[in-house]
């Protein structure tokens, strides 16, 4: 079981592929989620659940999937805020 106390921030998140998937903000307890820090392309934050990590070491936040899937699974907006969409 992964300890949150052990994520700090700074360290890189890892894909099961040895890929960045991003590098952590900050964690968020109460949504049980890592933030990451902005994404260099669209200046926007990501979210990925705490649930998604295998293990932590000296390397980094290790995810339970390649990086591409994680990429493609984060969320744009924190867990729990509804995001308005017009269209």
């Amino acid at each position: 079981m992964v300890k949150q106390a052990d994520i700090k921030e700074h360290m890189q998140v890892l894909g099961l592929d040895g890929n960045v998937v991003g590098i952590v903000d900050r964690l968020e307890g109460g949504t049980q989620s890592i933030k990451l820090e902005r994404d260099l392309d669209e200046h926007v934050h990501h979210w990925i659940p705490l649930a998604s990590v295998k293990r932590v070491d000296a390397k980094g936040v290790h995810v339970k999937t390649d990086a591409q899937t994680a990429q493609a699974t984060w969320q744009s907006s924190p867990p729990g805020q509804i995001t308005n969409i017009s269209g």
